[in-house]
């Protein structure tokens, strides 16, 4: 990839930050008026007789926020500014090395 000048740099990281903004402020405001439903509506006796209902509102929050943490990410990493956790990365690859058997302690 050839070196974008400064100016198409600070263009391309503009505009990545606007789009997570976007991203995370559209997410978030749906996960806040999703919760806030919930929460009130948890002051009512009817909510306890289905709470199958407050399952899939908790499974939405959910997705939502996984999905938004994900398009997020990509556009970080869509300019070379994605962050990586370093120690998650090594809890999971120990997680995935105990599943297949292969547990040894350090």
């Amino acid at each position: 990839m050839h070196e974008l000048k400064p100016n198409e740099q600070i263009n391309r990281l503009s505009g990545a930050i606007k789009d997570m903004d976007c991203l995370s402020q559209q997410a978030l405001s749906e996960i806040v008026a999703i919760t806030d439903l919930l929460l009130h509506w948890m002051e009512s006796p009817k909510c306890y007789q289905r709470m199958h209902m407050m399952a899939d509102a908790l499974n939405l929050i959910s997705y939502r926020a996984q999905e938004t943490i994900e398009n997020v990410g990509r556009e970080a990493e869509s300019v070379g500014c994605e962050y990586i956790d370093h120690e998650r990365q090594r809890r999971l690859v120990a997680a995935k090395k105990y599943k297949i058997g292969g547990a040894d302690h350090e």
